[in-house]
């Protein structure tokens, strides 16, 4: 019975013990309250006058702008900090950075249509010392209308050697233009070209569709399609046709991208080769435009396809940096090629 009462004891000022720490806590939390609310209401405060703007209709290539106000409504100085914007847009400060209790300033932002049509939306936000809204997030949109458009506006192809391909664009028109292609025109006679008016019942335009006739040697091509048309406003569009002929040898990815080097950083990266139509294929050497390239060659278990470990053995200099590295085969239909490495080192 001693014993059961001594533990009860324990365990009662056990209880004891806690309840006043919660209450103590309690006491102290509601002491603070009055502090907390004082400093929130020594504070600044951000408030804009609008969160959202819209531009409505936009032509291409056109550069709008809106100018966003916003009031200091705390007591206390607000900092404005960064400014961050989406792709199309930027945000400036016209304003001082330090704005004073019921001073006010005004963001400036800046929006680029480009010359493809369609529904834009944007977001812009802004840092402050508001501790309530340390960041804002203001929204601008457009519809931007482009009254004749080339989609798309370059063509990017991978072709096999010796075999024919096809790609098609679209010239696309608004109702109120009067267009008609007058000629196309291509500078290699490697590729053909041909147009019929749009399916679509509700879409005015041209289906002009790109054959390749694979005469190309191995290698990257770069190419142009010329449309002309009797539009006095619209008389001339050019369309890029970039891309390279590939041979037997596989090499994925087809080039080594190092991306941003910055100080005491050497990346890595893996290329894979292989020979789908021949079953003793070997790599018979590697070499490369730049001594600061590394390369280790492996294969891939006991198969014909291969690994190749790129690295570099030190810093190259400042900017850009692009070399290349020369795979040697034992296919005569596809003897060397060549991989492009390039990076930018800050």
């Amino acid at each position: 019975m001693k014993k059961l009462l001594t533990a009860t004891s324990i365990f009662a000022g056990a209880a004891a013990l806690i309840l006043f720490a919660v209450f103590a806590f309690a006491a102290h939390a509601s002491e603070d309250a009055p502090e907390q609310a004082e400093a929130q209401k020594a504070a600044p405060q951000i408030v804009f006058q609008e969160l959202a703007h819209d531009f409505g209709k936009v032509g291409p290539d056109e550069t709008v702008k809106h100018t966003f106000k916003f009031r200091n409504k705390g007591k206390a100085t607000l900092l404005i900090g960064e400014i961050k914007t989406t792709c199309g847009c930027t945000g400036t400060l016209l304003s001082q950075n330090e704005i004073p209790p019921k001073g006010e300033g005004f963001i400036e932002v800046s929006f680029h249509s480009g010359r493809s049509s369609g529904a834009r939306r944007k977001a812009i936000f802004v840092a402050s010392n508001d501790p309530a809204q340390p960041t804002t997030k203001l929204e601008i949109a457009a519809n931007v209308i482009v009254p004749v458009e080339v989609r798309p506006r370059a063509l990017y192809w991978v072709a096999e050697r010796n075999e024919k391909s096809a790609r098609a664009i679209d010239l696309i028109y608004s109702q109120d233009i009067k267009l008609d292609i007058q000629a196309l025109q291509l500078s290699s006679p490697a590729f053909t070209a041909s147009y019929q008016p749009m399916a679509q019942a509700d879409v005015q335009g041209y289906r002009i569709n790109i054959k390749y006739n694979g005469t190309l040697p191995l290698g990257n091509f770069h190419e142009r399609l010329t449309i002309t048309t009797d539009n006095e406003q619209y008389p001339k569009f050019d369309v890029a046709l970039r891309g390279k002929v590939i041979g037997p040898v596989k090499v994925v990815p087809d080039s080594v991208a190092l991306g941003v080097i910055k100080a005491d950083m050497l990346p890595t990266r893996t290329i894979r080769v292989f020979d789908a139509n021949k079953a003793n294929f070997t790599i018979t050497s590697v070499e490369s435009t730049s001594p600061l390239i590394a390369y280790e060659l492996s294969k891939d278990g006991d198969s014909n396809r291969y690994q190749i470990r790129i690295s570099l053995t030190q810093q190259p200099p400042a900017g850009a940096f692009s070399e290349r590295l020369s795979i040697k085969t034992n296919d005569p239909a596809d003897p060397v090629v060549e991989v492009p490495v390039f990076a930018y080192v800050k």
